[in-house]
């Protein structure tokens, strides 16, 4: 029986993706239970419906949703950008270290870089087949669980979409990760629950890789600033270029651990949960995941960066002035070492208040958005 775990604020939000809208309706479930005054859609979903049905047809079809918009979220905290963009980063070409996937997922960074040799290519096709996905046991002998494979088999599919994004720049998966992405910041920015419905399969694959780069970008900036000590701290924020080694191993486990505790709500007495429902059109039932977020660790993930950053929001909090390169032990040797390089960011102490237009005409994220460009971003620096 599941813990009953107490909501952070009482009113649910639903958000609601494209494929939710340009089906016939005898092919979607009856969301009578769903209160008009709370379904939701971003405003990349609502432009995606206008191209796909025309204004007045998407007109009729939301009548009575909201849309929640990146420049309204901006105008309110310009938090908002950094973090958003670290949320599609994470979704479309994270680097999880000691991840099953990190070779596949360094090979296709160097396409959507451009940087892959030939020889890259060979040994991406290589590891694809050497891959796990298919395997009916986990490492440790035992059988993986229905919905794992399940899992396993949807991520495989979204794999194969974001490597044909790369190929030709097609915006529709990068149009599902930023859809993802701001409604995953608006239930940890406002502590509510939120459930997304789909048809696709792609966005439960999208939470699962969000999650695995987020556990492993929290993980990686704690022991990082605990081998520091507050010494090596000062050096990098006045310009030093730090060196740090971690065990891989070691690293690995405690990364496991923490995603371990973000998905196991066992020990949770209250948060905020973010739902994704698949629509399964021949079961005629829905696949949900989710996960619960407490009050502290969506508060935390609410402010996460990554490597990059907005120059008008303040970069000082939570590590988010680290600026981190680390290289991950070879397949073929037995070292046991996690090298990371670390400096500072450019830090801004304060946020710069500007409007939403100048920030769309100045900020690189925003540029580079507006510009269809967002595939070419990866974690691997």
């Amino acid at each position: 029986m599941t813990k009953a775990i107490k909501r952070l604020k009482p009113d649910v939000q639903h958000f609601f993706d494209t494929n939710m809208f340009v089906v016939d309706r005898s092919r979607l479930p009856t969301l009578t239970n769903v209160p008009v005054s709370r379904r939701w859609v971003t405003a990349t979903v609502r432009a995606e419906i206008e191209d796909k049905l025309g204004e007045a047809a998407a007109a009729s079809a939301l009548k009575g949703y909201r849309v929640l918009r990146f420049d309204e979220l901006y105008a309110d905290d310009p938090n908002v950008c950094p973090t958003f963009y670290a949320y599609v980063q994470a979704i479309f070409s994270p680097a999880v270290v000691g991840s099953d996937e990190f070779y596949e997922e360094l090979l296709l960074a160097r396409r959507i870089k451009n940087a892959a040799e030939p020889e890259d290519e060979r040994l991406y096709e290589q590891i694809r087949r050497r891959s796990a996905t298919g395997r009916a046991t986990l490492p440790d002998g035992t059988l993986k669980s229905d919905g794992l494979r399940r899992l396993e088999r949807h991520a495989s599919a979204t794999r194969k979409k974001i490597v044909a994004t790369i190929r030709d720049g097609h915006p529709a998966v990068i149009r599902d990760a930023k859809n993802l992405a701001l409604a995953l910041y608006y239930c940890l920015r406002t502590h509510q629950n939120v459930i997304l419905y789909t048809m696709d399969a792609d966005p439960l694959s999208f939470l699962l890789r969000w999650l695995e780069a987020q556990s492993m970008r929290s993980s990686l900036v704690a022991e990082v600033l605990s081998l520091l000590g507050e010494g090596g701290r000062e050096r990098a924020a006045r310009g030093d270029e730090m060196k740090v080694v971690i065990p891989a191993g070691d690293f690995v486990r405690k990364r496991q651990k923490w995603f371990q505790g973000m998905v196991n709500d066992s020990y949770k007495s209250s948060g905020c949960r973010f739902t994704v429902k698949r629509w399964d059109q021949n079961a005629r039932a829905f696949e949900d995941m989710y996960i619960t977020f407490e009050k502290e660790i969506a508060s935390g993930l609410a402010h996460v960066h990554g490597n990059m950053q907005c120059h008008f929001t303040k970069n000082n909090e939570l590590g988010n002035w680290l600026h981190l390169v680390y290289e991950w032990p070879p397949a073929d040797t037995t070292r046991d070492e996690l090298r990371v390089t670390v400096r500072a960011k450019g830090i801004n102490w304060r946020s710069i208040s500007v409007s939403t237009e100048e920030h769309d005409r100045e900020c690189l994220y925003r540029k580079m958005d507006a510009d269809g460009r967002l595939h070419e971003w990866s974690q691997f620096v």
